[in-house]
């Protein structure tokens, strides 16, 4: 039985402590942020059909030093959908809005993971005083060719446990390494994101914009994948080879984990993003 998300321990002690943030996403609508943490600014972007419970087991860690915000993006999570927004090249301007406002003028270390970091790397590109740094974790974008996952999908006419058993299945095949990455808490922000998702028609994760992005990228860019990770090519020399033209400082492939990294190996993920 899928858990509710509002009762997920984990959620709802993160949600307790978090300051709750609107900044303007379209003509009558909102784009919603969560605040923990004193410190430097530290800005945290979902990946597809997500919220900002991508980063349920960082928050805690980033926000000893920094002070967190972690969105829902444009047409996720509890954030409104703007009229037009249908991709990453189509959103980021809130993005950037809202943390020019949030951090007054203040350059941020970004963080984006998966689509987010399409997302990012348009912020990076068309607004560069805003970002200190910019930390891409499986990232998206590069042209690589996706494997064949045959991901299954919901209807409406599945019970509960039918829908279960396909967010399960898809999660394994696309999300994690490990099966037992899939607690319960895993399952019900999966199941309440896919939900909440509106921002069904992204296409350029597939495409290389990254690469024609980067050359107005003015910060240290670093790289963060799962070693493992079913979205990038098996051999790290391809990976790399790849990624030359971005002018990273730093590649890292986090051991034992799949593409989302940051939930399945807190520890060595925090730590890789921390000596950064």
């Amino acid at each position: 039985m899928l858990l509710e998300l509002a009762r997920v321990p984990q959620v709802q002690r993160l949600e307790a402590l978090a300051t709750r943030i609107e900044t303007p996403c379209g003509p009558h609508g909102a784009m919603v942020w969560r605040r923990w943490g004193e410190g430097p600014p530290l800005v945290l972007l979902h990946g597809g059909s997500g919220s900002w419970n991508h980063w349920l087991r960082n928050v805690d860690v980033l926000a000893r030093d920094h002070t967190v915000y972690a969105a829902d993006l444009p047409g996720c999570g509890d954030s409104a959908l703007p009229p037009g927004a249908r991709d990453a090249d189509t959103i980021h301007q809130y993005v950037s809005a809202g943390i020019a406002q949030l951090a007054g003028g203040v350059p941020v270390d970004l963080v984006a993971f998966s689509f987010g970091s399409l997302v990012a790397g348009f912020v990076a590109a068309e607004r560069p005083e805003l970002v200190r740094s910019l930390h891409l974790v499986g990232m998206a974008g590069l042209g690589l060719v996706r494997p064949e996952l045959n991901l299954k999908g919901l209807t409406d006419a599945m019970d509960s446990g039918q829908r279960e058993a396909v967010i399960r299945s898809n999660m394994q095949a696309l999300m994690v390494l490990h099966p037992a990455t899939l607690d319960a808490a895993a399952m019900a922000l999966h199941h309440a994101n896919l939900q909440r998702d509106r921002l069904r028609r992204r296409r350029i994760s597939r495409t290389p914009v990254m690469i024609g992005l980067q050359a107005r990228w003015q910060c240290p860019v670093h790289a963060i994948w799962g070693r493992s990770d079913v979205l990038i090519p098996d051999d790290a020399p391809l990976l790399r080879s790849l990624l030359s033209q971005c002018d990273l400082r730093d590649l890292t492939l986090v051991d034992d984990a799949g593409h989302w990294v940051q939930y399945e190996r807190p520890e060595a993920f925090n730590a890789v993003l921390l000596r950064g």
